[in-house]
């Protein structure tokens, strides 16, 4: 076998492995929204686009790459709780339902954002083929963390971060009471006498003088 032979089959092993696990997240997928009154999605994306009535709306997309459409959908109203800032994204994309996974990268919709998981409740209705219909509701944690976190605030992102305090001096630490030949002689016997017993004055040894 060459290595252009062992390489090749490779990338066709590769290929069948996303294939089944393409298959495997379809599946967890259509079970999750069959099962319970609520499902949750951990998201890693976003495509910014516009809603029927025009206002801004985000489409959230799934880490596992198996999940090809979008998991939730959020309006504008509700942009607040999400970990990030949708309309700081550079493109949108304009449509009446949001794009695949796949299309939304190969034409620059799509975009990154912190890593956190959606909680999606269903709506009461049910599509065509009988699945539940699910709206978004709330985040659940971001990155790992159990409480969602915030967005910065406007006013927080346009104040520069504060300048470090200055070091401040290291104070000089008192040092034990000891005089030269020369101080010593220049203090009276009362004064020594005195300065040792301020700084020890528990200990019952006499000054030297």
């Amino acid at each position: 076998m060459t290595d252009t032979e062992f390489h090749e089959g490779v990338l066709q092993s590769l290929a069948s492995m996303n294939a089944s696990l393409a298959s495997i997240a379809q599946y967890f997928e259509r079970q999750a929204m069959e099962e319970g009154d609520e499902t949750t999605y951990e998201v890693g994306s976003f495509v910014l686009s516009r809603s029927s009535k025009g206002d801004p709306c985000a489409y959230l997309y799934a880490t596992h790459p198996g999940l090809k459409h979008p998991v939730a959908k959020v309006y504008v109203e509700k942009f607040g709780v999400l970990p990030f800032d949708p309309n700081a994204a550079k493109k949108t994309f304009v449509g009446e339902q949001g794009p695949t996974r796949q299309f939304a990268m190969s034409e620059g919709f799509m975009q990154d954002c912190p890593v956190f998981t959606v909680v999606n409740t269903p709506t009461g209705k049910l599509t065509e083929a009988g699945l539940k219909v699910l709206k978004f509701d709330r985040v659940l944690s971001v990155d790992g963390s159990t409480l969602p976190a915030s967005p910065p605030s406007a006013q927080a992102q346009k104040e520069p971060p504060a300048d470090p305090l200055p070091a401040q001096p290291e104070q000089p630490k008192e040092i034990p009471f000891v005089l030269s030949v020369q101080a010593a002689a220049a203090w009276s016997e009362r004064e020594v006498a005195e300065r040792w017993m301020r700084l020890f004055p528990k200990t019952d040894h006499e000054p030297m003088t």
